[in-house]
């Protein structure tokens, strides 16, 4: 069985406030580097629950920011690490499960940390045909659409609960709850690190257990922006996209590659 693991940064453990999301190249920032120690800590988590769980391989992808926050030598020997890029001519068809670790909620969830959908400053709602989708439901479609199932999630309690409204019995590890947006209130390691392990093992093992996640397609794929000057750069690199005040949308007949269901 091989495994693929989408990692985020917002839901690790014990990172507990927007400050340790980004480093500012002009400032000192431990609390990132404390959140990308965490990001370690918790792959390796996840990396050795799903060779417990019966992997054969499993491959691991820094999806926060530019994918520039996992130091590869911290991860587990066992584990292959690629970026986008490398991942992309792959796709999906390899893989038997996946497993999204350190999600967080799609923009507008209430008492979440640090809900957003790709970018919080610019992207008001993303919609595919018509529903609602953060992030997790991106990765599910994409997964799904090349019959790979979500197994397993990982992050904050608002993350968890969004992940069940898409894969009912998807396995989960809340390992912390939000406190406003911008602040979370976490488990501690020990307990952190054993749901992780619980829920990523479960996962594995029962992944025949689990349907692949599936949008119709060809699809209706829309984002609206918060300001009509985002949007208007949307359409500079969208040729083939329409527009609706500051909604931009485009009809994808199929997937293909990995994240086609962005806009650009």
């Amino acid at each position: 069985m091989n495994v693929f693991i989408l990692a985020d940064l917002e839901g690790v453990s014990l990172a507990d406030n927007i400050s340790m999301m980004r480093p500012e190249p002009e400032d000192n920032h431990p609390g990132y580097d404390f959140a990308c120690e965490r990001l370690a800590v918790d792959l390796n988590t996840a990396v050795d629950a799903a060779f417990a769980g019966g992997a054969d391989t499993v491959t691991v992808i820094d999806g926060h920011f530019r994918g520039e926050n996992l130091d590869p030598n911290k991860l587990d020997k066992r584990a292959v690490k690629l970026n986008i890029e490398e991942f992309r001519p792959m796709g999906w068809g390899r893989f038997d499960a996946l497993v999204l670790l350190g999600a967080h909620a799609m923009a507008g969830t209430e008492n979440a940390f640090l809900d957003h959908t790709q970018n919080s400053i610019t992207w008001y709602e993303y919609k595919v045909n018509g529903k609602c989708y953060g992030e997790i439901g991106q990765d599910a479609i994409m997964a799904g659409a090349f019959g790979v199932p979500l197994v397993a999630v990982t992050g904050d309690e608002a993350a968890c609960a969004e992940a069940k409204t898409l894969v009912p019995n998807v396995y989960c590890a809340a390992v912390k709850k939000a406190k406003g947006r911008n602040n979370a209130e976490c488990l501690d390691h020990d307990t952190a690190q054993k749901l992780i392990f619980e829920a990523v093992k479960n996962g594995v093992e029962n992944a025949k257990n689990f349907a692949p996640y599936k949008e119709t397609f060809p699809a209706k794929i829309s984002v609206t922006y918060t300001r009509n000057d985002y949007a208007d750069a949307a359409m500079e690199n969208c040729p083939n996209c329409t527009r609706h005040g500051r909604t931009v949308e485009k009809t994808e007949e199929k997937l293909e590659c990995f994240p086609q269901l962005h806009l650009w």
